[in-house]
């Protein structure tokens, strides 16, 4: 029993940074996003957020442990950075007028 309670006791410490480590993810990706207006290279921004956006949406299927409230705004997250990187892909396709680009706030 007490070789039960050790996994356990592994398991939400692995859930919690797994947690962690999504949120770590998805500021970064929300953060380039932000930034990528004034970024020297719009889209480098975009690729390294496209990449944090990966790596978070891969990460959210090993949650195990965690309750479903927490599971359901971690999704919500992974899905508003999925939607703020395509209003970004969309402002960097068409640049604005003098070739400056003016991206929104993907925040």
């Amino acid at each position: 029993m007490e070789g039960l309670s050790k996994f356990d006791e592994l398991r939400r410490k692995t859930d919690r940074e797994i947690v962690n480590l999504l949120n770590r993810k998805l500021d970064s990706g929300f953060a380039l996003c932000a930034s990528a207006g004034s970024a020297a290279e719009p889209s480098e921004a975009w690729a390294k957020a496209q990449r944090a956006y990966l790596e978070a949406a891969r990460l959210l299927p090993l949650l195990g442990g965690i309750g479903p409230e927490e599971r359901d705004g971690l999704r919500r997250r992974v899905r508003d950075l999925e939607r703020s990187i395509e209003r970004l892909e969309r402002q960097l396709a068409r640049p604005a007028e003098g070739c400056q680009l003016q991206l929104a706030s993907c925040a």
